[in-house]
């Protein structure tokens, strides 16, 4: 997978057409959390559900485990922190141009 930097965009149609895309909110990122972070999206239903379900300890239901998973949840406080810098972006994103 490859970690991008993120393009917001006003426009109607999404910024990237692609299958699958993941992005890292590490600190050095122009839109960076104070810690661990990242999502992936996509247009595929069936991708969606396979990652949901990885992130969630491999499990769609309480008990049973389809894959090896994960606990990757985005905690409150950096989601708190990525909300405000949203806002922020495309300002953010013309200055870091200059």
């Amino acid at each position: 997978m490859h970690r991008h930097a993120v393009v917001s965009s006003t426009a109607t149609e999404p910024v990237l057409w692609a299958m699958q895309q993941d992005t890292a909110f590490t600190l050095e990122k122009n839109l960076g959390a104070l810690g661990d972070g990242g999502a992936v999206t996509t247009n595929d239903e069936y991708l969606a559900e396979k990652v949901r379900t990885l992130a969630n300890y491999g499990s769609r239901k309480k008990y049973i485990f389809e894959y090896h998973g994960y606990n990757s949840r985005l905690d409150e406080i950096q989601a708190a922190i990525l909300n405000v810098k949203l806002i922020h972006l495309d300002k953010d994103n013309q200055r870091r141009k200059r």
